[in-house]
């Protein structure tokens, strides 16, 4: 096969305007080189095998329409029927291939079987430090009572309500004194011999967080002391 028979291929398969150095640099895979290739279009375009255009004294070429196969109108309508069942192919392909995403992603969020394995073992080792905590607490018979329960919150709630109070009334003698001195709250603590939650080893939040859960027990079961300092407070 000639040059200048690649070179008409070509630009028939490829059907678009190409200038010289378009063609050359596809040729370059058959070894055709530049002034063969310019020689091949010129006197291609000769024989009314190509077009060619000046534009800018660049020389477009491009294949003769002339020598192309028209289709009929019965191709044109096969082609069109063709292309629409394709089209509706690939939608039914992009509906099953969304599906099969879908799965893959869920199954990506499970876990193996080695996952699963070491879960089991890792919740059974803890249901067994669970049950080792709670088998002495079922032996014992000392349970406390309902009557004796309800005195233990009682009693707290009234000496939480009570430190509270008192607190209060700390607070506002201590920020009166800070206001007066001109000394760090820690130093006139050590001088005045404060006792603070911290030294004396009391948790507010910790005492706070009981007598709220003592309120919201009375709450659900009925009025109770707990309760009633809750709405004053």
């Amino acid at each position: 096969m000639s040059s200048e028979d690649i070179i008409l291929q070509f630009m028939q398969d490829q059907n678009r305007p190409f200038n010289v150095q378009n063609v050359t640099d596809h040729m370059q895979r058959h070894g055709i080189k530049k002034p063969t290739v310019q020689k091949a279009l010129d006197e291609l375009a000769s024989k009314g095998r190509l077009v060619v255009k000046d534009y800018n004294k660049t020389k477009i070429y491009h294949s003769s329409q002339a020598e192309l196969d028209v289709p009929s109108p019965e191709e044109l309508q096969e082609t069109a029927l063709r292309t629409q069942q394709l089209q509706q192919e690939i939608t039914e392909e992009k509906q099953v291939v969304a599906v099969l995403e879908k799965e893959v992603s869920l199954l990506m969020r499970c876990l193996t079987d080695e996952q699963i394995t070491q879960r089991i073992q890792a919740l059974q080792e803890e249901c067994a430090s669970l049950e080792a905590k709670l088998k002495p607490m079922r032996g014992t018979t000392n349970l406390v009572s309902k009557d004796d329960l309800q005195k233990t919150e009682k009693l707290f709630t009234k000496n939480f309500t009570e430190y509270r109070k008192r607190k209060r009334m700390f607070r506002s003698v201590w920020d009166t004194l800070l206001e007066s001195s001109e000394k760090k709250p820690s130093a006139l603590e050590d001088e005045v011999g404060v006792e603070n939650d911290a030294s004396s080893g009391v948790d507010g939040d910790q005492m706070q967080k009981v007598f709220d859960n003592i309120a919201r027990s009375n709450k659900v079961n009925g009025t109770g002391l707990a309760n009633k300092v809750a709405r004053r407070s």
